[in-house]
């Protein structure tokens, strides 16, 4: 008989075992066949006891931890982006320049210059 502990191993190792979990969740029948599937009898009910203590044990995430998901973004990584952008006004505002184009796609005045 199958113990949720190697039942959640096995969903977070195997991309498809996943995907079937995460279909069956939706319903607790869907979830009592996934586990009967797998050789488990626990009840809908114990598997979101053992869920909630799983998150429980993992606590929440460090400062560190945090700044490394996904979205976020380092100081070097943000330093680049400012550098990169910066560049490529630089470069467009330079083309305009050079073929005597000081307006937007809409005519508006991009650049107040008085020649």
């Amino acid at each position: 008989m199958a113990t949720l502990e190697e039942i959640y191993g096995t969903v977070l190792a195997n991309d498809e075992e996943r995907a079937a979990f995460t279909e069956a969740a939706k319903t607790p029948e869907g979830l009592a066949a996934f586990l009967q599937g797998h050789g488990c009898d626990a009840t809908p009910e114990q598997v979101a006891e053992f869920l909630k203590a799983k998150q429980a044990e993992q606590g929440e995430m460090s400062d560190t931890e945090l700044e490394s998901v996904a979205g976020g973004c380092n100081a070097v990584e943000g330093v680049l982006s400012v550098v990169s952008a910066g560049i490529s006004c630089i470069a467009a505002s330079v083309a305009s320049a050079a073929m005597g184009d000081m307006r937007g796609d809409k005519g508006q005045l991009m650049c107040d210059i008085d020649y």
